[in-house]
C-alpha cells in the first residue's frame, strides 16, 4: 500500500500529513512567528527533527509539498514558454520578483500552466531534506481536486491566514481560480457572491466545498475553524443566492488533494 507524505506550507504555517489508501492523518502543524529566511529554516529543521523521533521518512513512496501564496497566475499551455515566466509574471503583478524566486507547474491534463512566486528558502529546504520531493503551488492541487468531482457545478473555497483561494468548475470546465486578501469571514461571502454574479451563476445549483484553516482570522470570535465554519454556514444559508447549493466543510480537503498530483 502506497504512502504519501503531504506537506502544506505558507509564510504563516506548515503542516505535515500522511496519506494512505485515501485516508489522511495530520501529523503535526507549526506556526511561523519569525519571518526571516533563516528563521523559517530553523523552525522547519526543528519540526523535521522532532518528527524523526516517531517517523521514518523512507517509508513514504511519494513526498509532495503545496506552496500557498497569492502571487500566482494561470495561463494556457499553448502560450506558455518557461523562459518567459519573468515577463509574464511582471505583466500581472506590480511586485518585482527575481527569476530565481519564480517557478511554474504544468497541468498537462488540463492544458494549463501555473506561474508563481516562491521564496528560495522553501525550495532549498525541501529539496535538500527530501531530494525526490515534488513541489507545486496550491492552485495545482485545488484544480486537480475540483476537476475530479466536476460532474456538476463545484465551488471550492479555502481560507488561510489573510488569504482565500476560490475555484469554480462548471460542466467539466475550470471557469475561475483566484486568490483574495481577507480579514473577516464576511470577505469570504462577498468574494463568493461576487464571483457567482460575474459568472452569471446566481440561479444555479451545485456544491460549495469549504476548507477552513484555524488561523484564517485574528479576531477571537473566529479563532478556530469551527467558529469560522459556523459563521459561514449560518450566513450563507440565509442568502437566497445560495439556497440551491449543497454546503460542505472538510478542513483536510486541500491537503488531501495532493493525492492527485503524483
Amino acid at each position: 500500500m502506497k504512502k504519501q507524505l503531504c506537506i502544506q506550507i505558507s509564510e504563516n504555517f506548515c503542516s505535515f500529513a500522511s496519506l494512505s489508501a485515501g485516508n489522511l492523518e495530520i501529523i503535526k502543524s507549526i506556526i511561523f512567528t519569525e519571518k526571516k529566511d533563516f528563521q523559517f529554516k530553523e523552525s522547519l529543521n526543528a519540526l523535521v527533527q522532532d518528527l524523526k523521533n516517531n517517523l521514518n521518512f523512507d517509508d513514504f513512496d511519494d513526498i509532495t509539498v503545496s506552496w500557498i501564496s497569492q502571487n500566482a497566475l494561470l495561463i494556457p499551455s499553448s502560450v506558455f514558454r518557461p523562459n518567459e515566466i519573468e515577463n509574464v509574471f511582471a505583466t500581472c503583478f506590480t511586485k518585482k520578483i527575481s527569476s530565481n524566486e519564480l517557478d511554474f507547474n504544468r497541468l498537462m491534463e488540463h492544458s494549463l500552466a501555473i506561474i508563481y512566486e516562491i521564496p528560495l528558502w522553501v525550495k532549498s529546504f525541501f529539496i535538500i531534506k527530501f531530494p525526490r520531493v515534488v513541489i507545486q503551488h496550491e492552485y495545482a492541487h485545488l484544480i486537480r481536486g475540483m476537476m475530479k468531482k466536476s460532474a456538476q457545478l463545484t465551488i471550492q473555497l479555502a481560507t488561510y491566514p489573510n488569504l482565500m483561494h476560490l475555484g469554480i468548475v462548471n460542466k467539466g470546465e475550470l471557469i475561475l481560480c483566484n486568490s483574495y486578501e481577507i480579514s473577516h469571514p464576511n470577505d469570504v461571502i462577498y468574494y463568493l457572491s461576487f464571483a457567482l454574479q460575474q459568472l452569471n451563476l446566481l440561479d444555479s445549483k451545485g456544491k460549495i466545498n469549504c476548507c477552513i484553516h484555524d488561523l484564517s482570522f485574528k479576531e477571537e470570535e473566529f479563532s478556530d475553524s469551527t467558529k469560522i465554519s459556523n459563521f459561514l454556514k449560518d450566513n450563507l444559508q440565509k442568502m437566497s443566492v445560495f439556497k440551491e447549493f449543497q454546503l460542505t466543510f472538510d478542513n483536510k480537503q486541500t491537503i488531501q488533494n495532493q493525492e492527485f498530483c503524483v
